[in-house]
């Protein structure tokens, strides 16, 4: 320009080349516009490099553009790049449709036009989409084109009839390629080692592994992790670990699945520690986790009982700008476990806070959390949430709610939402009954509270001594002496509900208050009996 020279179609054309091999896409895309603004002609080798351009800016639209013009002018038309470029563009944008029609007019076109890398490219997008058989009907119409299949096309092919769960085909392509003379590479023998592990076949990814080693290919990241796969799917947690450690004795880096598949198979063979050194590892060598990478530790943690490791996992969460409910909901029950309550409610606020979305699971430990703090109030605001946000309530929440009804003497509350549980066809529990009777007998409907007790026996519900000292309890309240005692001679008889110091006691005390106290006597001495000579007298008979 300085010299006065105009440029011509061969200089513009290698200005674009020269941008795009740059990583200039952009830029190239904008000397072609001044070419066009200039009126200098284009030719199909200036097309073709300002849709190499495209492809490298993913310009699905730009690109399309430039192929309908050229399909329009009388002076160029596509050549076998120009589909090659347009298909590769439309299939990373995303726009399978796009490449089908770009495809289409090549195919229509009669003019052998079609090359193996524009075939392999549209079979990898129709794979991409889960078209497997459009993948396979368009291999076909290469094969009866005469494109010859190359070992890209071949390593599509086997991820498709993989993926498809077509694994006698996976062997017969792979008997075509080797009956061609190609010969697998790395590439292929992880998309093999992949399939072993769709169909839990670890013993075969291991032959797949040393057949590698005997045609002098080196396996790589995505071969050891699909083979860590092959091995914690196989339920052989022992052996995955012993490939993850190959893996490093080779010199080969994992990335952030192989990392999971690992601590995958910590949890499988419970080498919980060996999850955290593995942790300590992806932060050393600067490996980004995920959010099954955080959940698999902190249940790692949990196992173990760690709860300030945990907790350290659950704080690089949230500074990754991570939020997993999956994640949270297991702190928070090792919280429970170590009688932390608050602190479950705690991490529970701060997941919210975050924009986590709860499950089911984890306003279940909420709950219970709840429960645990007598907060029987947010226990009701939290179960009217649920509603609202669709989710149903289980057993244990019905369970918890009608135990909060009976702990603030709202007998009608509790009936509603057994009444609520019933419509929803939510099966109630042992512990659910219970909470019923306790219910009842607190505001002083121990008739109530009996005639659940009597539903529970026909439930056909194991009878637990918890349900049994709660009717002795309503018993009491109703001053029924005999019927607390023949109630006490069915949990002598039991092998599960066995009387405890609560049900002495109470028995006695219903007695003494039913003006009874003979019979108060005879359980009185019953009891000496039993802790000195363990004697099967009667305590029923007077």
């Amino acid at each position: 320009e300085d010299d006065g020279i105009p440029p011509n179609t061969y200089t513009y054309t290698a200005l674009i080349t020269a941008c795009t091999k740059g990583g200039q896409w952009e830029e190239a895309i904008q000397v072609f516009e001044e070419m066009r603004e200039s009126g200098v002609p284009m030719n199909t080798v200036t097309y073709n490099a300002t849709l190499a351009a495209c492809e490298d800016g993913r310009r699905c639209d730009l690109a399309l553009e430039l192929y309908d013009e050229m399909r329009a002018s009388k002076e160029v038309s596509p050549d076998a790049l120009t589909y090659k470029a347009v298909v590769a563009t439309c299939r990373l944008s995303g726009k399978l449709e796009k490449a089908t029609y770009v495809l289409e007019h090549m195919l229509d076109s009669d003019t052998g036009l079609g090359t193996t890398a524009t075939y392999t490219t549209m079979m990898a997008a129709l794979m991409k989409a889960h078209e497997w058989q459009k993948t396979f009907q368009l291999y076909n119409k290469m094969l009866d084109a005469g494109v010859q299949p190359n070992l890209h096309t071949y390593n599509v092919l086997i991820s498709a009839h993989q993926a498809a769960q077509q694994w006698d085909q996976v062997e017969t392509v792979v008997a075509e390629m080797r009956g061609r003379g190609i010969h697998l590479n790395t590439v292929s023998y992880t998309s093999l080692i992949t399939g072993c592990a769709d169909c839990k076949d670890s013993e075969r990814a291991q032959a797949l592994l040393e057949e590698m080693h005997k045609e002098g290919l080196t396996p790589d990241t995505f071969t050891y992790t699909a083979l860590i796969t092959a091995c914690t799917k196989s339920n052989e947690g022992d052996a995955a670990l012993e490939v993850f450690d190959q893996m490093l004795s080779a010199g080969v880096s994992g990335n952030t699945i192989t990392f999971n598949a690992a601590f995958a198979a910590c949890e499988m063979s419970q080498r919980w520690e060996l999850a955290l050194d593995f942790y300590n590892l992806m932060r050393k060598e600067r490996i980004p986790p995920d959010h099954i990478t955080f959940h698999s530790v902190v249940s790692c943690c949990a196992s173990l009982g760690k709860k300030v490791e945990a907790s350290q996992v659950l704080r690089d969460m949230a500074d990754a700008g991570c939020v997993s409910a999956k994640t949270y909901t297991s702190y928070m029950a090792l919280c429970m476990r170590e009688d932390c309550w608050s602190e479950a409610v705690e991490v529970y606020d701060e997941m919210v806070r975050l924009g986590g979305t709860p499950s089911a699971h984890t306003y279940a430990v909420l709950i219970a959390a709840l429960q645990a703090g007598q907060q029987w109030d947010r226990i009701q605001d939290i179960t009217q949430h649920m509603c609202h946000v669709g989710i149903s309530h289980s057993t244990s929440t019905y369970t918890a709610i009608i135990t909060g009804c009976g702990e603030r003497q709202r007998i009608g509350d509790a009936r509603r939402y057994w009444a609520q549980m019933e419509r929803e066809g939510v099966q109630p529990h042992t512990n659910t009954y219970v909470a019923l009777m306790v219910a009842c007998t607190r505001c002083d409907q121990w008739e109530e509270a009996l005639q659940v007790f009597s539903d529970l026996k026909n439930s056909g519900l194991p009878l637990s001594t918890v349900a049994y000292n709660a009717a002795l309890v309503a018993c009491k309240n109703g001053k029924q002496c005999d019927q607390a005692l023949e109630l006490y001679q069915e949990m002598h008889g039991s092998k599960v509900a066995v009387p405890d110091e609560v049900s002495y006691n109470v028995v006695v005390e219903t007695c003494l208050a039913s003006g009874q106290p003979n019979k108060a006597a005879d359980v009185e001495r019953y009891i000496i009996d039993q802790s000195g000579n363990n004697q099967n007298s009667d305590p029923g008979q007077s």
